[in-house]
């Protein structure tokens, strides 16, 4: 049996943008995770990772098929780390001793948000609580998760401990890419905005094409909304309205990369429930400044990497939208390096 951690991912294919797929690459970077191996959707496997690979599109044979595979590679580790309950539940159940688990978020209060019925809202309650019940320790990635975790399932505090996907960033890199975008900016006369998320309802896109359409002068700005989900229609045909806020839809990671070296601003409006927000960082990575909702753990996050701005909501963002942020937020970066 080996002695490295198992961590379990998920299925979903990992060009997703945010997500756990996201963050666990982002784990991948951290020295206390170097001996681990990876078990999650993967294009290729490295040496540190067992690729579940494409399974089947049957959502009930995938489940199956998934939970013999996790069964299978719990048998062969001391020490189990699951980031999914979908795809971890086996491990969850019958490997508690050995098992600990990355809290994502509230799974039955999304569901509420998004308008689940009572009863689907009281199974996925009851089946976390089970799942979540003795295991041998809990990690989340904000201290705001920590508490609902605590509020959620009576987990003691002193048992949960907060892990960042990254505690500190590129800051020169940073300055340099945001100061070049600046100077194209200025040329163009166009303030060209990203929005990178799943397409659900708590992500607060739609909040934020409403207030965007309110505003004067929106002609200066460029919004690129990327990303797929249950709203992908209804957020389309509102784009099909707008000459300035483009919808692209899913893109590769290649595309995706692009749009993000291309903006200025990283705009991040969600409403309920965002434990941390992975986007933040795929943005600061290109040089894209972060604006986001008081929402969950991003104001604390972007407080302890001392990047971009926080608004109360989608309003405060769009009231604010303008060059001077840009401005602003270097002059902050260079006293700071």
């Amino acid at each position: 049996m080996s002695n490295k951690r198992l961590i379990i991912g998920t299925t979903a294919t990992t060009f997703k943008s945010g997500g756990i797929p996201s963050f666990i690459n982002e784990l991948k970077t951290r020295s206390d995770y170097q001996d681990s191996v990876f078990l999650e959707w993967n294009k290729s496997c490295k040496p540190n990772e067992i690729n579940f690979g494409y399974i089947t599109s049957n959502k009930f044979l995938k489940f199956i098929i998934t939970q013999i595979k996790v069964f299978i590679c719990c048998l062969k580790f001391r020490n189990i780390e699951v980031h999914s309950i979908r795809t971890g539940f086996i491990a969850l159940i019958l490997f508690k001793k050995k098992c600990s688990f990355f809290y994502h978020g509230p799974g039955f209060q999304e569901y509420a948000v998004e308008g689940a019925s009572m009863i689907t809202k009281i199974i996925i309650y009851i089946i976390e609580s089970l799942c979540l019940s003795k295991l041998n320790k809990y990690f989340t990635a904000s201290n705001f998760f920590k508490y609902r975790l605590r509020e959620n399932h009576g987990i003691p505090l002193n048992n949960i401990f907060v892990i960042r996907p990254a505690l500190s960033i590129n800051r020169e890199s940073y300055l340099l890419k945001l100061n070049e975008k600046l100077k194209k900016c200025r040329n163009t006369n166009i303030i060209k905005c990203i929005i990178c998320r799943r397409l659900i309802q708590r992500v607060g896109i739609l909040e934020f094409i409403d207030e965007f359409e309110k505003i004067e002068n929106n002609q200066k700005f460029e919004i690129n909304i990327v990303g797929h989900g249950p709203l992908s229609n209804e957020i389309n045909l509102k784009c099909r309205n707008l000459k300035n806020v483009i919808f692209h839809g899913e893109l590769s990671n290649e595309s995706r990369d692009e749009l993000y070296s291309d903006s200025l601003l990283n705009i991040v409006p969600s409403t309920h429930l965002e434990g941390l927000g992975m986007v933040i960082l795929e943005g600061i990575k290109h040089g894209s400044m972060p604006l986001v909702t008081n929402c969950g753990g991003m104001p604390e996050y972007l407080n302890e990497l001392n990047v971009g701005k926080v608004f109360d909501d989608s309003k405060g963002i769009v009231t604010n939208l303008d060059i001077d942020l840009i401005i602003n937020e270097l002059e902050k970066q260079k006293q700071i390096i």
